[in-house]
C-alpha cells in the first residue's frame, strides 16, 4: 500500500512545464466549501492529499482540487457537467486527457478503501467502465508512475 509520502515523491519527478512549480496544497476552508457542496465529509486519503497538493496539470490529464485551481482541475466544474456524479457520491480526482475521468466513489468507504472508477467517454458518463483502484494513494502513485 502507497502513503502519500510515495506519491509526493513521484510529484516531485514527473515532468511538468518549467514554469509550473511544484504544487502546493488547499487550506481548510477550501477544503470545508467543498465538502459544503457534497453536504458529507471528503474520504480520509483525499481530504489528506488536497491538504498537501491542489490541482496541477500533471499526469496524462491533470489531477483536480479546489478552488483556487486551474482552470479544468477544479473538481466542483465537473458536478456542473454531470450533475449525477454529485448525487452518486462521485467525486472526479483526474482526468486522462482524452475526455475520460477517474472518479473516486466516496458512497463506498469501507476500512480505507474508496473505489476509483474509469469513466470511459464513448460509454456515458453515468456508469463506470471499470474499477481501477480500491486507495486513492496507490491509484494516484500509479498514474504518476505512469508518466515516467
Amino acid at each position: 500500500m502507497k502513503t502519500i509520502d510515495d506519491v509526493i515523491d513521484l510529484v516531485r519527478i514527473v515532468p511538468r512545464a518549467p514554469e509550473q512549480p511544484l504544487p502546493s496544497g488547499a487550506d481548510e476552508r477550501e477544503i470545508e466549501r467543498l465538502e459544503d457542496l457534497l453536504t458529507y465529509p471528503l474520504p480520509q486519503q483525499l481530504r489528506e492529499w488536497l491538504f498537501v497538493y491542489n490541482a496541477r496539470n500533471i499526469g496524462p490529464g491533470g489531477i483536480f482540487g479546489v478552488a483556487p485551481a486551474e482552470k479544468g482541475r477544479l473538481i466542483e466544474e465537473y458536478f456542473r457537467l454531470f450533475p449525477t456524479w454529485l448525487s452518486k457520491a462521485w467525486i472526479p480526482v483526474a482526468g486522462d486527457g482524452c475526455g475520460n475521468y477517474y472518479i473516486l466513489d466516496a458512497s463506498d468507504q469501507t476500512n480505507f478503501t474508496t473505489p476509483i472508477y474509469f469513466i470511459d467517454h464513448e460509454y456515458g458518463y453515468d456508469e463506470p467502465s471499470s474499477i481501477v483502484g480500491s486507495r486513492l494513494f496507490d491509484f494516484l502513485w500509479t498514474l504518476l508512475q505512469s508518466e515516467l
